[in-house]
């Protein structure tokens, strides 16, 4: 029986490309790589390199082994594979992270407190007591500055740390930005000292704000008892503002509220009906989940993309600010 590498090249190369756009395919690849020198080879093809699945969830505990500058990423990187680019601009986001909670304990050692972006709670997320962790963090983030572009074998198609940061503010999803949301406002306050104040953190910190949004707009159009039962709170609230006494409540409320009004208001004119009536009758909220709510989640990713080209445009006026040099720890 012929094994893999006694195959004709062609129906090898055919099944290679097979399997490295194959759920799991980056994963699959590193894998036979590292037992066959023939299987190696494919490793140098800028093709294949380019078609590398990363449909990866980054553990934030396991990062570090990200950093690895040989890795099959930094290779797919290089080769234009923008899946890789964008865990990549991830894996940078981490990373500063990381060195920024170093120079935050640094400073606590010093005796001078330092209350910085909750980066406790990036300490607690990161494994930071890995061995020798902040140095390989160093000398990964230095491959990405400017001035190092030359080097290596990639170095026309290779990507700065910043333009693989704008690459995940252009291509993320909601759900990115919400998991990844401390630690883009960590690598915006490392490479550029700018404070919480300054209209970059602004921006993201709106950003995440309407991806949380879009989080719980889409709950509510797969849900129709929630969408239901939503309903039915700005109904009691429109009804009786008093029994909503609680800050955090009253707050839910109102951006529940401000979520409907516009939609509910445009659906009861099509419909040619008062609103105040509308929200006592059942059928209508019924046709309102029905063929309201894909509308009004239509609009939340407008605004969202609004305010991401917004952020995206603060980011690269702000990019003069960004430093050129990383000091190790």
């Amino acid at each position: 029986m012929a094994t893999m590498e006694q195959l004709p090249y062609e129906l090898l190369y055919y099944i290679i490309l097979l399997l490295v756009q194959s759920p799991g395919g980056a994963v699959a690849f590193a894998r036979i790589i590292s037992v066959c020198r023939q299987f190696l080879l494919f490793a140098e093809d800028e093709h294949i390199l380019k078609l590398v699945n990363f449909d990866l969830e980054m553990e934030f505990k396991n990062f570090y082994r990200y950093q690895n500058l040989n890795s099959l990423l930094i290779k797919c990187s290089g080769a234009g594979n923008e899946a890789a680019r964008f865990l990549l601009g991830k894996v940078i986001l981490v990373s500063s992270s990381q060195l920024r909670v170093s120079e935050w304990l640094k400073v606590e050692w010093d005796g001078h407190p330092c209350d910085d972006l909750k980066l406790s709670d990036i300490k607690s997320i990161l494994a930071t007591d890995v061995p020798g962790s902040d140095h390989k963090a160093c000398s990964f983030l230095t491959y990405f500055l400017p001035e190092n572009l030359s080097a290596g074998r990639f170095s026309q198609t290779r990507l700065v740390h910043y333009q693989l940061v704008k690459l995940f503010l252009s291509k993320g999803s909601h759900h990115d930005f919400i998991k990844m949301d401390i630690f883009l406002k960590s690598y915006i306050r490392y490479f550029t000292k700018c404070g919480e104040s300054s209209l970059v953190f602004g921006f993201i910190k709106y950003l995440v704000s309407r991806a949380h949004h879009i989080k719980a707009v889409e709950k509510l159009v797969k849900n129709k008892e929630l969408f239901k039962d939503t309903y039915r709170e700005l109904r009691d609230t429109w009804e009786d503002p008093s029994r909503y006494s609680s800050v955090r409540r009253y707050l839910s409320m109102t951006s529940v509220a401000l979520f409907f009004l516009d939609e509910l208001d445009r659906r009861c004119r099509t419909v040619g009906v008062d609103w105040r009536q509308a929200i006592y009758d059942d059928d209508f909220v019924e046709e309102f989940w029905r063929n309201g709510t894909n509308n009004l989640l239509d609009k939340e990713y407008l605004v969202f993309n609004q305010v991401r080209a917004g952020t995206i445009h603060c980011f690269e006026h702000d990019l003069y600010k960004f430093k050129h040099v990383i000091q190790d720890l």
